[in-house]
C-alpha cells in the first residue's frame, strides 16, 4: 500500500489518521509527505512528530517532497526529523507500477 498524506494544519486529524493506519497495517506500505503535510511536518507538531518516529523505528521511512520542501524553505527541518526527501511525482509513479495501492489521507 502506499499511503500519500497531503492534509495538512487545516484537517490535521486527517492527517494523523493516515499516519496511524500505516502503523497498524499488516501489508508492506510505503508513506509519502505531500504539500501541507510537510509544513505540518516541519512545524515540528509533537503528535505528527511521534507517529513519524514510530514509523522510522519500524523502518518505514516517509518520503517528503524534495521540490515542495525546498520551495517552502522547510527542507532543513524536515531532513532534522529524519525524513527522506525525494522527487514525489516519479517515485509514486514507480510505486504504482510495481503495485502499490495508493491511498490518501
Amino acid at each position: 500500500m502506499l499511503v500519500i498524506i497531503i492534509s495538512g494544519n487545516e484537517n490535521k486529524e486527517k492527517a494523523i489518521l493516515g499516519l496511524m493506519f500505516s502503523l497498524h497495517t499488516t501489508i508492506e506500505t510505503r508513506v509519502i509527505l505531500f504539500g501541507p503535510s510537510e509544513k505540518l511536518a516541519a512545524e515540528n507538531d509533537k503528535d505528527i512528530l511521534n507517529m513519524i518516529n514510530q514509523l522510522i523505528d519500524k523502518g518505514n521511512i516517509p518520503v517528503a517532497c524534495t521540490n515542495y520542501a525546498e520551495n517552502n524553505k522547510i527542507s532543513d527541518e524536515l531532513l532534522k526529523i529524519k525524513l527522506i526527501l525525494k522527487p514525489v511525482g516519479p517515485l509514486i509513479s514507480d510505486y504504482i507500477k510495481d503495485g502499490y495501492v495508493p491511498i490518501t489521507f
